[in-house]
Parts: C-alpha cells; sequence; structure tokens
C-alpha cells in the first residue's frame, strides 16, 4: 500500500492508499490516517499486487494530465482523478519488460524537477553468473 497526499478538489487535502481486494484495487481516502473510507477503485487490469497510483502530463502540457493506475505486474490503466474517484478512459495496458517486477514511482521528488522517477524489481534465475536473484535496476525517466 502506497499513502501520499494528494491536493483533491477544492484544495482538499486527502490521504489516498490503494489496496487489493476481492473485485480488484481500491482506494482509500483518510483525513487522519486513523479512519478510513472507500472511495473507488480500479478492477480488470491482470494484477492485483504493488499498486501504483501517479499523474502525468499529456505531452508535456502541465494543464492537461491523466493519472496512471500501475499493477505490479507492468499492467496499467489511464484515467481522471478528481481527488476521490478514479475514472479509467483507456487500458489495460501491458509494460512488462523482461524480468521486471512491481515497479514504484518515487513521490517526493521536487516540484520544479518535473521528472517522475520509477524503479522495478529484477527477479528470477535467468542473471547467468550472479550469485543472487534479485535486484533493483537502473531507475527510468519520463520528463
Amino acid at each position: 500500500m502506497k499513502t501520499r497526499r494528494i491536493r483533491a478538489i477544492q484544495q482538499w487535502a486527502l490521504d489516498y492508499g490503494a489496496l487489493f481486494v476481492r473485485s480488484g484495487l481500491c482506494l482509500l481516502a483518510s483525513e487522519d490516517l486513523i479512519h478510513w473510507e472507500r472511495t473507488g477503485g480500479v478492477s480488470h487490469i491482470g494484477c492485483v499486487e504493488c499498486p501504483d497510483m501517479f499523474e502525468l502530463p499529456v505531452d508535456g502540457n502541465q494543464e492537461n494530465t491523466r493519472w496512471v493506475f500501475w499493477g505490479g505486474s507492468g499492467n496499467h490503466v489511464i484515467g481522471t482523478f478528481d481527488g476521490r474517484t478514479f475514472t479509467r478512459e483507456s487500458g489495460p495496458f501491458s509494460t512488462h519488460v523482461g524480468n521486471e517486477y512491481a515497479a514504484q514511482t518515487f513521490s517526493d521528488i521536487p516540484e520544479q524537477d518535473g521528472r517522475r522517477i520509477q524503479l522495478a524489481n529484477l527477479y528470477g534465475d535467468v542473471l547467468p553468473g550472479m550469485f543472487f536473484k534479485n535486484h533493483s535496476p537502473f531507475p527510468a525517466f519520463s520528463p
């Protein structure tokens, strides 16, 4: 579960987390981190682990953004988020590359930096000559 502060409509600040439930991934909101309310969710993206949700500008335009709801397998959907409800517009898509799994984005990059940085876990027995099975690769950047 990843919890972060997000400026919602009317400048209300809510804490959001994503959690797996029987029907898919759900969004939870809390004003005090103690009392939680289910506000929506996403189903049928082909993944139920390691969720992440983040905002990206469309064609670099900060006034036109979409939210990505990402699952551990690299499956994701794109849509809008009004501070309480995620509305799917397209997907699911798959961005599974090799042995990558459970990619997460950094949430506290300074706003003036402008990048979204994502880091995945590399796993498996196909790491010839290595004495370990998992490691973190170089992060991926989106300008």
